[in-house]
C-alpha cells in the first residue's frame, strides 16, 4: 500500500531551458507538485542583464548558472521541495544525464 501510496503522490519532473518560460513555470511547480516530487532544472545558460526583463530572477543572481542558481535559490528561501540542476544545454545525445 505504502508503494502505491508513494508513486500515485510522488512525481519526477525536468523543466529544460530556465529562461522567460521555465523561471516562472518553476514556482508554478513548486506549489503544484507533491512534496515528495523531484524538479530537474536544465539550462547551460547564465543569468544576464539582458534577461532581466523577461525572466523571473533576483538580480543577485547575475552572472550564475540558470539551473544552479534558481534551485539555490529556492533552498536558501526555504522551499522544501527537492530541485537538482544541471549545468549543461540539453541536446539529443545528451538525454542520457535525465534517464539514468
Amino acid at each position: 500500500m505504502q508503494k502505491k501510496l508513494t508513486r500515485i503522490f510522488s512525481k519526477t519532473v525536468f523543466v529544460i531551458g530556465m529562461g522567460g518560460v521555465g523561471s516562472y513555470l518553476l514556482p508554478v511547480l513548486i506549489k503544484t507538485l507533491p512534496i515528495s516530487s523531484y524538479i530537474t532544472l536544465v539550462d547551460g545558460d547564465n543569468f544576464e542583464v539582458k534577461n532581466l526583463d523577461r525572466q523571473l530572477f533576483p538580480r543577485t543572481l547575475l552572472g550564475l548558472n540558470k539551473a544552479q542558481a534558481l534551485a539555490q535559490y529556492y533552498h536558501q528561501n526555504n522551499i522544501t521541495a527537492d530541485i537538482r540542476y544541471i549545468t549543461a544545454n540539453f541536446t539529443v545525445p545528451r538525454h542520457s544525464l535525465l534517464i539514468s
